[in-house]
């Protein structure tokens, strides 16, 4: 199940489904899933463990900066690509 907003994610399935909902790339790689930035491969974040409990607060809070600052970079990206 797909949360409404960033904030409400609590588990890691949480924030792959947000992710995936709001066009970002995920990808399955060996410390664990890589949400990825489908304009630029360098930016990313990371979800070390993909089980179905909450993550800590420390991780869940850096994630959702992260995540907040992909989407950030692909608005500014179609932003900037619109006026062309």
């Amino acid at each position: 199940m797909s949360k409404k907003s960033l904030n409400q994610c609590k588990t890691a399935n949480d924030f792959i489904s947000f992710s995936e909902k709001k066009g970002l790339i995920i990808k399955n790689c060996t410390k664990g899933v890589k949400i990825y930035n489908p304009e630029r491969d360098d930016q990313y974040a990371v979800i070390h463990s993909n089980h179905p409990h909450e993550l800590a607060t420390g991780t869940r809070i850096a994630l959702i900066k992260k995540i907040g600052a992909l989407l950030v970079t692909i608005n500014i990206i179609l932003m900037f690509f619109q006026n062309f």
